[in-house]
């Protein structure tokens, strides 16, 4: 017990007496730590953001039937098929449970006539008000014939309570089977009697125009007479039942075959499970890179405690002369570290829910409103445990050496500086991470699975990071070539600096190498994803709008349209329907809504038996088309086919469209539309009565979604015109760039701190530390500046470095989580953003060499004759 207080005493005195050298340790573990309490606490505040929206959409139900796709889709419109839920099973569940309270949600789709041209809107039963879902005018509907429509569809289509809009009504007819055909639209009123602010647990989509409707109407309007979802609720003060009794119930009704059934749990969690798969995979990720970049920090930790001790050297063999323990000395480091440990931890807690609270607080007012900053025990502790756990292990290598510390030292000066040497067990462990690792990670990149993509990138990581020593000095030099040379006498002594002690260089290099990696993979890695995105929308539709009509447009239509204000560029194309073979073999081609949106009908989505919708395109859709590319080698012989077709250029395909065949030459490229493109000419020669489109590029606009409205005002003048806004989607895309872009300029900012902490503190221990050395070059003639141009030479070589190697390994950690995480669902198209990294690295060469200035200015301060009688 005397020996620890006497630890804790010695630490304590150290700390008060020598703070100033323990502050760059201090700030190293508050950023760190900052780092990881801020991914946890945004990380749970989102799931909690998503889980509530959950809870919201289902309520207290204890059982909830839904469609077999699983639930609603965005703003309530069915996501596949015509299944829905049986009216008839209401009933049967009423008198099944006679108790409880039955609540049925429809949902459907319609065109509103707007003063002559239409739009589409999304009706969904009258939903609950709650704290995200409010009126902001008018009240619910009660009564037939009327509706309440969301806020922003309000805005934009000019209504208010009152209002009176015509729908168009479309009944069905029976078909064959189960199968509905729709008739003849036909007009219906309705009467606008409020005004609805969504939250997400009513509408997950808020882009949707949605407006709310009685069942009935519903039913009357869309055609089709059932439910998309049912949820059951005890009542209050009955029997109480087991959820999953009456789950298995209710699934075993007659009506409920081939339906799904949850409780009201399950419900929620398959809802929350949908909603934050990708916030889970975004929060690993930055977790990952957290621990990492703690990691670093705990290099950096050891370091710094490695040369406090080795500078104190005098002063520990003191305290063994006048008797104290060897296990009193070991204390003593250990103490202190656990004082800077439990300081720099809270501190870094304190500014991670700092940072966590400013991003939930620009999320309000958003469609990502993230609510309250969620604080759970584990986002509190596990940093915490963290930052400590860290802090001591990193000085348990200086403590021990601490006490190998003869008393007789403290009698003679020890000016040497021992440099480490790197242990070839430590190579080596590191060198097997690294190409197990980068074999992991190729692996989940070419099979699409994080599960293997995300440890491999991590297990590489630290790989590098262990035979940093043995490569920085190496990469040192190959990069101060250029300084060494241009430089005289400090470049030459930067370089050689900088690969004199390979420990403390790797450090310095490593202070920057988490950040510029963390940022370049996070700028590549959503590059990649937008662009592979953007890609796979422009290949369905690489227009910014189409325009369509059902007796097809001509070439006034096409004059209308681009008289708009918001057009740019606007040229007609022609669609038909065909069945394509090759040597008396369907060709199947992957279609996902046309180019121009025009199929026909029973063939939306692909192709079936080789029959599919050919587009046909003249020289100006190169000018109003998105991706060129799609065009390339088109003429009136030619057939332009995707990869997915199976076949090769120059094979023969022959088009039939009733009697007319037509033999073409297939020009296969994965560069090519999915659906098999050729010449206007060609399609009419195929089908003379076939019907035209429009695509439109639209000219600078601000807001895709408010050209799209104008396109569509300006095309009332066309019969039966409807617009579709393809621009809106990319906006989209684009508008989550922006986001990632915050949070890459976030991350920016804490590894440019970080660097600037680690490479500072490491280059003021290597100034102080090589005091003497720096009194010996003054005294042969360097000058102040030329001392400080040294330093900074130094500081900006290892930069370089780290910089170098960060570069290389984020764009290779982005590319491979870009393939791992998108892979399956969509062709990657690797972007590579270099204008963004350009400036990531400019950030960071000047952080290395902002972080040198202070170290060089003591260094520079010290006049020669003290410098080399220091001990």
């Amino acid at each position: 017990m005397i020996a620890v207080r006497t630890s804790i005493s010695l630490a304590a005195s150290m700390i008060h007496g020598q703070a100033r050298r323990f502050v760059s340790v201090l700030v190293a573990i508050t950023m760190g730590i900052a780092f990881v309490a801020a991914t946890f606490m945004v990380g749970d505040t989102f799931r909690e953001s998503l889980a509530r929206d959950a809870a919201g959409s289902v309520g207290r139900a204890s059982v909830v039937v839904t469609t077999p796709d699983g639930s609603l889709g965005v703003g309530g419109a069915p996501r596949g098929g015509p299944a829905v839920i049986p009216p008839g099973l209401a009933a049967q569940v009423t008198r099944a449970h006679p108790g409880a309270s039955v609540r049925t949600v429809a949902g459907g789709a319609v065109q509103q006539d707007l003063g002559g041209r239409e739009a589409s809107l999304v009706l969904r039963s009258v939903p609950q008000l709650s704290g995200t879902t409010t009126l902001t005018a008018g009240r619910l509907p009660a009564r037939r014939g009327e509706i309440a429509v969301v806020d922003w569809v309000a805005s934009a289509r000019k209504l208010a309570v009152g209002s009176t809009t015509r729908l168009l009504q479309r009944g069905t007819s029976p078909g064959t089977g189960t199968e509905q055909r729709p008739q003849e639209a036909r007009p219906a009123e309705a009467t606008v009697v409020g005004i609805v602010k969504p939250g997400r647990d009513v509408v997950q989509g808020q882009g949707m125009p949605v407006a709310f409707a009685q069942d009935q109407d519903i039913w009357a309007w869309t055609g089709t007479t059932g439910y998309r979802e049912l949820d059951l609720t005890q009542a209050p003060g009955g029997a109480a039942v087991d959820d999953e009794q009456l789950r298995a119930s209710v699934a075993g009704l007659p009506a409920a075959k081939g339906l799904t059934v949850h409780t009201g749990q399950q419900e929620k969690d398959h809802r929350v499970t949908q909603m934050v798969q990708g916030v889970t995979q975004l929060t690993a990720m930055l977790l990952v890179f957290a621990l990492i970049a703690v990691f670093v920090s705990a290099l950096v930790i050891a370091n710094t405690f490695a040369i406090l001790v080795a500078q104190r050297t005098r002063q520990l063999a003191l305290l063994r002369c006048i008797g104290a323990e060897r296990r009193q000395v070991r204390g003593s480091v250990v103490a202190e570290a656990l004082l800077v440990g439990v300081l720099g931890s809270v501190a870094g807690l304190a500014l991670g829910a700092g940072l966590a609270a400013t991003l939930v607080q620009l999320s309000h007012g958003t469609d990502m409103d993230l609510g309250s900053l969620v604080v759970t025990p584990l986002a509190v502790l596990a940093p915490l445990a963290t930052g400590i756990l860290v802090t001591l292990v990193a000085s348990l290598a200086p403590a021990r050496a601490a006490t190998r510390v003869k008393p007789l030292a403290a009698l003679r000066p020890e000016t040497a500086t021992r440099v480490r040497r790197v242990r070839a067990l430590r190579v080596g462990v590191g060198s097997v991470l690294a190409a197990g690792g980068f074999g992991l990670l190729v692996h989940g990149a070419l099979q699409h699975q994080l599960v293997t993509g995300i440890p491999g990138g991590l297990l590489s990581f630290l790989g590098v990071l262990m035979v940093a020593p043995v490569v920085v000095p190496g990469l040192a030099r190959a990069v101060g070539a250029l300084p060494a040379r241009l430089g005289g006498v400090p470049g030459s002594l930067a370089v050689d600096n900088a690969g004199r002690n390979p420990a403390r260089a790797a450090a310095t290099a490593s202070a920057l190498l988490v950040g510029v990696t963390l940022i370049t993979m996070m700028s590549v890695g959503s590059a990649t994803g937008v662009r592979s995105a953007t890609d796979a929308l422009d290949k369905q539709t690489p227009v910014d709008a189409l325009v369509q009509a059902p007796q097809g447009l001509a070439q006034r239509d096409l004059d209308t349209l681009r008289r708009s204000s918001v057009v740019g560029a606007a040229t007609l194309v022609v669609d038909a329907p065909a069945t394509l073979t090759h040597g008396g073999r369907p060709v199947h081609v992957g279609q996902s809504g046309g180019q121009s949106g025009g199929q026909s009908d029973g063939q939306a989505g692909g192709s079936s038996g080789g029959q599919t919708t050919v587009t046909g395109a003249d020289d100006a859709a190169v000018q109003v088309s998105r991706r060129p590319q799609l065009f390339a080698g088109l003429d009136d012989h030619t057939v332009l086919l995707p990869a997915s077709s199976g076949l090769r250029t120059g094979d023969t395909v022959t088009l039939a469209h009733g009697a007319t065949r037509l033999d073409l030459r297939a020009d296969v490229s994965a560069d090519h539309a999915d659906a098999p493109v050729v010449t206007a000419a060609t399609v009419r020669r195929l089908d003379p009565q076939a019907k035209g489109s429009a695509w439109i590029r639209f000219a600078e606009v601000k807001d895709a979604a408010t050209a799209s409205e104008q396109l569509a005002q300006d095309a009332v003048a066309i019969q039966g015109a409807q617009v579709q806004g393809v621009a809106t989607q990319r906006a989209e895309m684009e508008r989550i760039m922006d986001v990632v872009l915050l949070v890459v300029t976030g991350l920016l900012g804490i590894a440019v701190l970080i660097a600037l902490v680690g490479i500072g503190n490491t280059l003021g221990l290597s100034v102080l530390e090589r005091t003497q050395e720096s009194g010996l070059l003054r005294a042969l003639g360097l000058t102040r500046r030329q001392l400080r141009s040294t330093l900074g030479l130094e500081a900006l070589t290892l930069a370089g470095v780290g910089t170098i190697v960060g570069l290389a390994l984020g764009v290779a950690y982005g590319l491979g989580g870009a393939y791992a995480l998108f892979g399956s669902e969509m062709t990657i198209t690797t972007e590579i953003p270099w204008a963004r990294l350009g400036l990531v690295a400019a950030v960071a060469l000047a952080a290395g060499w902002l972080a040198s200035v202070i170290p060089a200015r003591r260094a520079a301060r010290v006049s020669p004759s003290a410098a080399l009688a220091t001990d």
